[in-house]
């Protein structure tokens, strides 16, 4: 049986490649949740736990969702530059504070 971690990376990275998708960030939460319920966390979580793990998960699966946003969106102003004026000359790493947390996005330079 797939730990939840394990569960997350092959969602995340398996089928789609990176595609994420907030009922995959449901279910996932729903999975871990029952695994606590069998396993080592007898006696439930009050609501008040249940709220803040969910909004913690939503927030990660929100920002990396931004990330691609943000990828894209620079993938489709290269792909519309003016060749003969700009040309590229660096592609680099970004660090950006959001609503969701640090989003880490790689970005071109001309």
């Amino acid at each position: 049986m797939r730990s939840f971690r394990q569960k997350q990376e092959f969602l995340l990275n398996g089928r789609g490649k990176g595609k994420i998708n907030a009922k995959r960030t449901l279910l996932l939460y729903c999975d871990k949740c029952t695994n606590q319920t069998q396993g080592e966390k007898r006696g439930g979580q009050t609501l008040k736990e249940i709220e803040m793990e969910l909004f913690s998960m939503i927030q990660e699966t929100f920002g990396e969702l931004l990330q691609q946003v943000l990828e894209y969106i620079d993938h489709e102003l290269a792909k519309h530059q003016d060749k003969n004026r700009y040309y590229l000359k660096d592609k680099r790493t970004v660090r950006i504070q959001t609503l969701f947390g640090e989003v880490e996005v790689r970005r071109n330079y001309y």
